[in-house]
């Protein structure tokens, strides 16, 4: 998945974050609903930003049907305008288009949950009669 800048993550073969899909399908129940499959699908796919690829044709049945045109989510507002050569603007927009991106939620969730592990595995061996 890789970042555009102005409308958010879009997937390595095109297709747009799934945050950006259910918003324009009016939310997670009103998606759900076009889909005939439980909300809760749908928030784990915004959540994680991914529709998985089995669901993508279904997805984009549904759009069409909805008048949504997908496209239109993975295109960017405007193209970037280039900057001369030398030009310190350009080379302050190419620092901000480096930008680093937070770790995403799940990966601290398993960091957590490696340090309960450990903490338990811990306690569990010093209660052991010797």
């Amino acid at each position: 998945m890789t970042e555009n800048p102005q409308n958010g993550p879009i997937q390595s073969d095109g297709f747009p974050d799934a945050g950006r899909i259910v918003d324009a399908f009016g939310g997670v129940r009103p998606m759900a609903a076009r889909l005939g499959i439980a909300a809760t699908t749908i928030q784990g796919w915004k959540s994680r930003g991914n529709i998985p690829a089995a669901r993508r044709p279904e997805v984009r049945d549904a759009a069409q049907a909805a008048g949504i045109d997908l496209s239109d989510l993975a295109m960017p507002d405007a193209a970037p305008t280039a900057t001369p050569a030398g030009d310190d603007a350009g080379s302050s927009a190419t620092a901000a288009a480096t930008t680093t991106v937070p770790a995403p939620q799940s990966a601290r969730n398993i960091a957590w949950l490696a340090l309960a592990v450990a903490a338990m595995a811990g306690i569990a061996v010093a209660s052991q009669p010797l």
